[in-house]
Formats: C-alpha cells, sequence, structure tokens
C-alpha cells in the first residue's frame, strides 16, 4: 500500500488544500486593467460636469425653477404650435408672450437681488404669478388684433357684416351643414352656451356660422342644420361664393371643407371677439364645451 502511494503521480496544478496569496503582495502582483484608471484626464480636456452640480455664474445663486403649472403650460403651448403650424399667426403673440413672461418670472425667482432661499417670499410670488392664468377656458389671445371684418348673406338673404355687431361679443366659427359629428358637436356646445346664459338673464352673444362649404350649404341643408342644432333664431348662418369666402378663409387660418374631412375636423375652432372687435378667445376642437365657452363669453361681457 506504502509503496504504491509513494509512486502514485500528483495531480497536476497546485494541491487542493493550497491556498492563494492574499493580503498586499496578491493585490501588487494582480494585473491592471486594460485603459487607464477611470479617474484618469486626457490631457487637454476638461472632465464632463454633472448637470446636476452645474451652477449659474454671476449675481445669481439658485438655478430658476418653473413651477409644474408653469411647465405644463409651456408643454401644451409646444405642441399645439407643432399640431397647428397654420394657426400661429394668430397664437404666436400669445404663446410668445407667455413664454416670455414665464421666462422673466423664473429669472426673477433665481437672481432676485441676490436671494439665494428658493422659498423666499420673492420666489413664491414669482411662482404665484406664473400660475395665475388669463382666466380664460379658451386659448387667450393678445387682445391686440381687430377681426377681419367681412360681409356675407345670412339664411335668410339678408347682408350680413361683422362690424355691425360692435358693442356685442361675438361668437365666430367656421362650418358646413353636411360635414357630420364635428360641426354638430360645434353647433350643440355653442347651443348650450346660449342657453346657460339665457338661463342667468345674460345678454345674448352674436353667433355667426360662415361657411366651409358653399356648394354644400344650399338653403335647405342650412336650415336643416340650424333646426337640428336648435340654432334657429339665435345664429347667422353666412354664405357666399368661393370668390368671397376664400379671403375670409385666409384671413381666419380656416382650412374649409375643400381640405379634406380630416383636415378640417382637425382645425375646426371657434373664435370669441370682444365687444370692441378683438379677437381674444379660441377654442380648438379639443378644448371645446359649453361651460368654457359660457364662463368666457359671461367675462368678454364683463369687460374681461
Amino acid at each position: 500500500m506504502h509503496r504504491d502511494a509513494a509512486h502514485r503521480p500528483t495531480p497536476r496544478g497546485p494541491p487542493a488544500d493550497a491556498t492563494r496569496p492574499t493580503g498586499h503582495r496578491h493585490a501588487a502582483h494582480r494585473p491592471s486593467p486594460r485603459g487607464p484608471p477611470a479617474d484618469a484626464r486626457r490631457p487637454g480636456r476638461r472632465p464632463p460636469i454633472p448637470y446636476h452640480v452645474a451652477q449659474p455664474t454671476g449675481p445669481c445663486r439658485t438655478i430658476p425653477v418653473l413651477p409644474p403649472a408653469a411647465v405644463d403650460a409651456l408643454t401644451y403651448a409646444a405642441m399645439s404650435m407643432r399640431r397647428r403650424s397654420t394657426q400661429l399667426p394668430r397664437l404666436r403673440a400669445a404663446t410668445l408672450g407667455s413664454i416670455a413672461t414665464l421666462a422673466l418670472a423664473a429669472a426673477v425667482a433665481g437672481c432676485g437681488g441676490g436671494n439665494a432661499n428658493p422659498s423666499s417670499s420673492s420666489s413664491s410670488q414669482s411662482a404665484s404669478s406664473l400660475e395665475n392664468e388669463s382666466g380664460f377656458d379658451g386659448a387667450a389671445l393678445p387682445g391686440t388684433l381687430l377681426a377681419p371684418d367681412f360681409t356675407l348673406r345670412d339664411q335668410s338673404g339678408r347682408s350680413v357684416s361683422l362690424r355691425e355687431f360692435r358693442g356685442r361679443v361675438v361668437v365666430l366659427t367656421f362650418l358646413y351643414s353636411t360635414c357630420g359629428d364635428t360641426c354638430t358637436l360645434f353647433a350643440q356646445q355653442i347651443r348650450g352656451a346660449l342657453e346657460e346664459l339665457e338661463e342667468e338673464h345674460a345678454p345674448r352673444p352674436a353667433v355667426l356660422i360662415v361657411s366651409a362649404d358653399p356648394t354644400a350649404d344650399t338653403p335647405a341643408h342650412v336650415a336643416r342644420f340650424l333646426a337640428a342644432a336648435s340654432l334657429t333664431g339665435r345664429a347667422e348662418y353666412l354664405t357666399g361664393s368661393l370668390r368671397q369666402l376664400r379671403p375670409i378663409w385666409r384671413a381666419y387660418h380656416v382650412h374649409a371643407a375643400s381640405a379634406g374631412r380630416a383636415t378640417f375636423d382637425e382645425y375646426a375652432s371657434v373664435l370669441l371677439i370682444d365687444e370692441r372687435g378683438r379677437e381674444r378667445v379660441l377654442f380648438q376642437s379639443e378644448d371645446l364645451t359649453l361651460e368654457g365657452i359660457r364662463h368666457d363669453i359671461a367675462k368678454l361681457q364683463a369687460g374681461g
């Protein structure tokens, strides 16, 4: 037994119970990973500065932070501008004005006299002012643009001009009697707002529906449309020739029926004009409610 064991070949490699060297000696002989150490700096290049530790220079001591309501407003404005690029002539001034106001208030919150306390009264007042919106449910317009005047004929053949409604709030929209659900919804929302105003004994605004498809808007179709929406006697449905209507469509950035049903449905809107003839509030299709229309009409009638 002992003789065989003495001549038994030893297994390759270290014995099973052998221990690996430990401590500093092993660490000193451990091969280093390829490439420079993680904290090494390349010559001639600055290490990147993490965005969360970057600090503004100059008198500012804190980074201006917009309140959530302001961020939501800016996000919505940006999305609206992308989705409705053809309405920029009307919305551009209001949107850019809001962005400038928000940016200025943010700068004041961050740099207000060297105040380093973000919860100070000046910061709180700036955040509060950002959250105070126009008070309108629809998209508030600058209030400096006069609504372009026009003259067309209503469902009775009477000549009607926009300027004759000075002194009254005007609800202006562009529809056509055969467009289907979108025009029906718009008419019903306007009718609902009028009914609520009547219950409150408020002055009745002028409602002008301008044709977006004069070919489809025959007298019979118009009469049927107004009756179905309970707007007979409450709204003026104005039509004319293509030669008369096209300049009006361009002036109000309207996509007529000829642009296609989907395009018309997407860009349909309701415009509120104040008693001085200025464009004040725009309701796009996704924001249109009878409560919103009623509220904003009442606000304009009260001098808002």
